[in-house]
């Protein structure tokens, strides 16, 4: 796999879950030690929802042109949403607009 660029876990949860600090936090410990005994390097969001929870993981080495152009949206939305555009944007971050192989 290639490691440059990294898997999207996008995890979907219950809006009483995220908004429980101490429940999140071992949640996000145990998901980043699991990430880092694998070496897998992967960006994390939490997404709140009052529907079915679920996780999506999102590839893009393997993504079509397709899937990159929906992988730059959801991160766009994301951005906005969540007021984060800076920090992804930033020099240093693995969060970039995703392109296919050439």
């Amino acid at each position: 796999m290639n490691k440059e660029q990294p898997l999207i876990l996008v995890f979907y949860m219950d809006e009483m879950t995220l908004s429980q600090t101490e429940v999140m936090e071992i949640i996000t410990e145990n998901i980043k030690a699991a990430l880092e005994a694998k070496g897998v390097n992967a960006v994390t969001f939490f997404v709140p929802t009052n529907d079915k929870e679920r996780v999506e993981c999102i590839n893009p080495v393997i993504a079509t042109d397709e899937q990159i152009e929906r992988i730059n949206t959801m991160i766009g939305d994301i951005e906005k949403s969540f007021d984060l555009k800076n920090d992804l944007t930033d020099e240093g971050s693995a969060v970039k607009p995703f392109k296919g192989d050439d």
